[in-house]
């Protein structure tokens, strides 16, 4: 009973997959044998292109042909390799525009060489072909970095910007180069940052010519920012001769904050001043004001545990 049941099922199977097999076999003949509407790419090739000549916008590497034809014609296009077609620079070339040029019936005439010529064109994408290149050696420009960065409050910038490149080549006509001296890259914001970035920033295009390379890689250095504490003498300046300033105390531990691979660094150059003008004599206070009148590069946000400190003058 089980091996018919098997055998039922297996029959079954094997006239479904019949079905299916001359259904496919007869779609196939309609439609091989009807006209269809496809889209196929063309390999672009431009041949014989001297070797001093560069291209300020590149062509296409492909060109969209829509044909009609038998379904059956497009077959070969499944299995066959993708259809060339080859263009002679110097055949197409005008030097005194400095632009190779096909028109729309030169591009169909020379497409139709390669496609099935019972195949109906029904349109071309691009239509035509212009291409700008020229014959002048390339003018080395250097590159001017855009890019504002603001690092998070705890961070900061601790170096340069460090691009991979810092210039480019430009290629353009004689009249065109003569005029560029400089390249921007387009403007670039960079908030919140709380580590070294890499990123890559494009170049902004400049009519009429090429950028070798159109884009550049940048490095943002950004380190954590960490306390640091320095005890600094208090400076009296502006004091009268035979008069002399002393203060209580005399000296201060200053806050400031350092990124942290420098945080062994120096900073005993703080300056932290007691003016003898910003005493008010006609005062019984014992205060001097104190500020901080110069830090190295290396500190941020340096603060004073006072804005003041005792003095006595002693003449002398």
């Amino acid at each position: 009973m089980l091996k018919l049941v098997k055998s039922l099922s297996t029959a079954a199977v094997l006239q479904y997959m019949g079905f299916v097999l001359v259904s496919a076999v007869f779609w196939c003949f309609i439609t091989f044998n009807n006209d269809i509407q496809q889209d196929i790419d063309v390999k672009l090739e431009i041949i014989n292109k001297p070797a001093n000549v560069t291209y300020i916008n590149d062509p296409p590497t492909t060109i969209t042909v829509t044909l009609r034809d038998k379904g059956s014609a497009f077959v070969k296009y499944l299995f066959t390799s993708q259809p060339k077609l080859q263009i002679d620079f110097t055949k197409y070339c005008d030097a005194g525009t400095g632009y190779l040029k096909l028109n729309n019936v030169q591009l169909l005439t020379a497409l139709r060489k390669v496609i099935s010529r019972n195949a109906s064109v029904m349109s071309v994408l691009p239509e035509s072909l212009s291409v700008k290149y020229t014959d002048q050696e390339g003018k080395k420009v250097p590159i001017r970095f855009d890019v504002d960065v603001e690092p998070d409050m705890r961070y900061v910038q601790n170096g340069d910007i460090s691009p991979n490149v810092d210039s480019v080549v430009v290629y353009a006509d004689r009249e065109t180069l003569s005029q560029i001296s400089e390249v921007y890259t387009y403007h670039v914001q960079l908030s919140g940052l709380t580590d070294t970035l890499n990123r890559w920033v494009s170049i902004a295009p400049v009519v009429g010519a090429k950028l070798v390379p159109s884009s550049v890689k940048i490095m943002v250095p950004i380190e954590r920012l960490v306390q640091k504490k320095q005890k600094v003498a208090i400076q009296a300046r502006n004091v009268p001769a035979g008069e002399s300033l002393v203060l209580f105390p005399s000296s201060v531990d200053v806050l400031c904050l350092v990124p942290q691979s420098e945080y062994k660094s120096d900073i005993s150059n703080i300056a932290v001043v007691a003016d003898y003008y910003t005493i008010d004599l006609s005062t019984t206070s014992s205060k001097v004001p104190i500020y901080v009148a110069s830090v190295p590069p290396v500190c941020r946000r340096v603060e004073l545990p006072t804005d003041s400190v005792d003095y006595i003058i002693e003449k002398h």
